[in-house]
Formats: C-alpha cells, sequence, structure tokens
C-alpha cells in the first residue's frame, strides 16, 4: 500500500514538474553534452510571439503525434503509470492512475487558490 502510495505522490511530481513548471528545458539547457539545437524551434516561438509558454505547452502547437502525447498530462500519466506497474510490480494500473491523477489536479488546484 505504501508503494502505490509513493508511485502515485512520484507520478503526479513528475507531472507537475513536467507540465506546470520549465524545469526540463531549464535543466538541459545547463547540461554541455546536450545537444542544444533541439530546443532552437521553441526559443524561436517565444521571440517570435513575445509571449513566454512553458515547454510542455509548447509541444502542444507541433503537429507531431509524440508533441501532442508529450504536451497531455492524462496521456503521461497513463504512461508513467504503466511503467510503474511494471517496474514496481503493481497490479492496480487504473488505481494507480486514479490517485496519481487525483493528487495531481489537486496539488495544482492547491497552487492556483495560493497566488490568488
Amino acid at each position: 500500500m505504501a508503494d502505490a502510495l509513493s508511485s502515485c505522490c512520484f507520478i503526479a511530481m513528475v507531472l507537475y514538474v513536467w507540465t506546470d513548471t520549465n524545469a526540463f528545458y531549464e535543466i538541459t539547457k545547463k547540461i554541455l553534452f546536450f545537444k542544444k539545437d533541439c530546443f532552437e524551434p521553441y526559443e524561436k516561438h517565444l521571440k517570435a510571439t513575445g509571449v513566454y509558454v512553458f515547454f510542455s505547452e509548447y509541444l502542444s502547437t507541433e503537429d507531431s503525434f509524440l508533441s501532442k502525447l508529450l504536451s497531455c498530462p492524462i496521456c503521461i500519466s497513463v504512461w508513467l503509470c504503466l511503467f510503474a506497474c511494471l517496474a514496481f510490480g503493481e497490479t492496480y494500473l487504473g488505481v494507480l492512475f486514479l490517485f496519481s491523477n487525483i493528487i495531481y489536479f489537486g496539488f495544482k488546484k492547491l497552487i492556483l487558490l495560493l497566488d490568488e
């Protein structure tokens, strides 16, 4: 039971960091051996529009299936829950999916309420 709860919290944390922050972009820009040209379209988009959007939000504007998949928190949650079930031997994929999304969207709502 504790493993399932920690898996739910971890999945919710990954979802929040990926979709509601720009941490992935900022961290990978700092890594010296990472190919930085892959962010060039995102940086051009920021300069052209003058509107700051997170990298995950930018991906939703791209036409590829993978970009759409990576910009959808529900889609990412399904895959993370599936990987957690395979890696940790969890047998309740649906329960893991449900509670990780409740934690994620609840935390997101709490952050929005605290920002007001």
